[in-house]
C-alpha cells in the first residue's frame, strides 16, 4: 500500500488543519518511532511547505479521537497530491480529511506500508536483525 488513488466522500467535518514546519517535525519524529528512517530538519519541511503552497497545499496535521497524522500535500486541479501521509488512524479517513482541506474528492496518497521495494534501496546483505519497518521519507515525484 505504498501509493494508490482513491475516490472519497469529501468530509465536511474535521479538515486537516495547515500547520508550520515545527509543528510537522514534532508530529512526524513521533509517528516514526521504532522505524528506520530518514529525517527532515524544520528548515526542509518550511521549504517543502512553500513549494506545496504554490501548489494550492502545504503542511497538515490530522487529529480525529485519539489518532493523529500529519501530511505534506499540494492539488494538480482537482486531484490532491499527498507526498507523505503518517496517520495512526485508518489511512482512507486521514486521506478524506486532507481532500476536504483541499476541496477534492480525488486523492492521491504515498504511505509507508508492505513490504514492497520503494525508492532506492536494496540490500546488499541480509537485513539487519530486529529493523522491521523502514521508511525513506518523502515522496516528491
Amino acid at each position: 500500500q505504498n501509493t494508490g488513488a482513491v475516490a472519497l466522500k469529501v468530509m465536511e467535518t474535521e479538515k486537516a488543519t495547515p500547520i508550520d514546519g515545527a509543528k510537522y517535525y514534532q508530529i512526524r519524529e513521533q509517528l516514526l518511532q521504532g522505524w528506520v528512517y530518514l529525517s527532515c530538519s524544520v528548515s526542509v519541511l518550511e521549504y517543502q511547505k512553500k513549494l506545496a503552497t504554490l501548489y494550492g497545499g502545504g503542511l497538515y496535521s490530522l487529529h480525529h479521537g485519539e489518532h493523529t497524522g500529519c501530511a505534506i500535500a499540494a492539488k494538480d486541479g482537482d486531484v490532491a497530491i499527498v507526498y507523505e501521509l503518517l496517520y495512526d488512524g485508518d489511512v482512507l479517513e486521514g486521506a478524506g480529511r486532507i481532500g476536504a482541506a483541499l476541496g477534492v474528492d480525488k486523492v492521491y496518497i504515498r504511505v509507508p506500508g508492505d513490504d514492497k521495494a520503494f525508492a532506492m534501496v536494496k540490500w546488499l546483505r541480509e537485513k539487519p536483525a530486529g529493523l522491521n519497518k523502514g521508511y525513506l521519507g518523502i515522496a516528491f515525484d
